[in-house]
């Protein structure tokens, strides 16, 4: 008893040249798609990992290492430097007063230079005073 559930269904076959001409070239093309699709899946993969995923890792590694507890040299010259600096930012040097304001004192040194000619000032609206 032979059951047929699709009467009407043509069958495949590779004797058949004058409807499947190209089955061939078409199986090729359809292999090359595929790895080029396998391939390019790949190297997007490759790329996400190496250039992604990596560098949010060695990231997330400096954060911890900057958050991690870490001990530094002292240098006491400079603690020194700085702990005397504090002390004496308070204390102003003594200075000896020359010249009294108040009351000006007359120079006795005499001066070789040449004297300039006396020149008039200039007012803001451009006009000289005559003196």
């Amino acid at each position: 008893m032979n059951i047929n559930f699709f009467p009407h269904k043509k069958r495949f076959s590779l004797d058949e040249p004058h409807e499947y001409r190209s089955a061939q070239s078409l199986r090729i093309i359809n292999f090359l798609v595929i790895g080029a699709t396998i391939a390019i899946l790949g190297v997007s993969a490759w790329f996400i990992y190496s250039y992604i995923y990596l560098t949010i890792g060695k990231v997330e590694n400096i954060m911890l290492i900057n958050t991690a507890p870490h001990f530094e040299p002292i240098n006491f010259k400079s603690y020194d430097d700085a702990m005397d600096a504090w002390n004496n930012k308070n204390e102003l040097p003594v200075q000896e007063i020359i010249v009294d304001p108040f009351y000006p004192q007359t120079s006795t040194t005499t001066s070789t230079a040449t004297t300039t000619p006396d020149i008039p000032p200039i007012l803001p609206t451009g006009t000289a005073i005559s003196l």
